[in-house]
């Protein structure tokens, strides 16, 4: 591209990406004032009026300590099921395990039963994480009962989808080199992939799955709303008995775990790198 094309592209993207942001504010109905008016501060002021004082006697405090660590359960649990569908996923879905080191690079991989595996299993991987956690737990509802089981089912399938796409990213990054010497000595996919490619993916592999983690105590939040026990139940309950005390309290308890764990989670991945 010369130099007068270059300055034309960039002149024409710069004004597509401008009209998109305009046409996008539009489309939101985005509208400042509706923040900054008279109104809302009013609004504002009372809320935070009737959040204060907040409440802290000891058998609130015990309730929510119960409640946090239901929510951590939830949390971890989900994160579980998830790194135990993403890795298969991500195996399948890798070409340097799928294909072997010598297609790894390929535009144009073999054809046969490891094309088929490889497909389906980046279709599965997609539609895992297309749907949001909240509509997985809402489908599993009609499953199960209400409780901590739809929550940790919805988890682990959309968390597991996002999971297998970035394990098989770092799958396929790893050095090519012990691959393809484990193959020149016959070992077979299974062997390849345990020995060879899940070694050198292991540390990034340990830290997506550890903000994840993170990631899923703030979805299992939400899960409240199907009825599962933690966090998010009591910040539901207590709202919608403009308990606004018992709400402050709930959501300085959710902001301090969630510091506690980003903070741990940290400290784990300086140790694997």
């Amino acid at each position: 591209m010369q130099g007068g094309d270059r300055t034309t592209f960039r002149w024409v993207a710069g004004a597509l990406a401008v009209a998109a942001v305009g046409a996008a504010f539009v489309g939101a109905e985005f509208d400042v004032g509706r923040l900054t008016g008279a109104k809302a501060a009013h609004g504002g002021g009372m809320f935070l009026k009737e959040c204060w004082p907040p409440r802290h006697d000891a058998e609130f405090l015990s309730l929510l300590a119960g409640a946090t660590l239901d929510t951590l359960s939830v949390a971890f649990l989900g994160t579980l099921l998830a790194v135990a569908i993403g890795i298969p996923l991500a195996a399948m879905s890798s070409r340097n395990v799928i294909y072997g080191a010598r297609f790894a690079g390929a535009d144009t991989p073999p054809a046969g039963t490891a094309r088929a595996v490889f497909v389906a299993s980046r279709t599965f991987t997609a539609a895992f994480r297309s749907v949001p956690e909240v509509v997985w737990a809402l489908l599993f509802v009609k499953a199960a009962p209400l409780g901590a089981l739809p929550a940790i089912l919805a988890i682990g399938v959309a968390y597991g989808g996002l999971i297998g796409k970035v394990f098989s990213e770092q799958m396929e990054d790893v050095a090519p080199s012990p691959v393809a010497a484990l193959e020149a000595v016959g070992a077979g996919r299974v062997r390849t992939f345990a020995w060879g490619v899940l070694p050198q993916a292991f540390g990034p592999m340990a830290s997506y799955a550890a903000y994840r983690f993170e990631c899923a105590v703030r979805a299992s939040v939400l899960m409240g709303f199907v009825g599962a026990k933690g966090l998010g139940f009591e910040l539901q309950v207590s709202y919608g008995d403009f308990l606004f005390g018992e709400v402050f309290t709930e959501t300085a308890f959710l902001i301090v775990l969630v510091i506690l764990i980003e903070w741990a989670s940290d400290a784990m991945r300086r140790r694997i790198a």
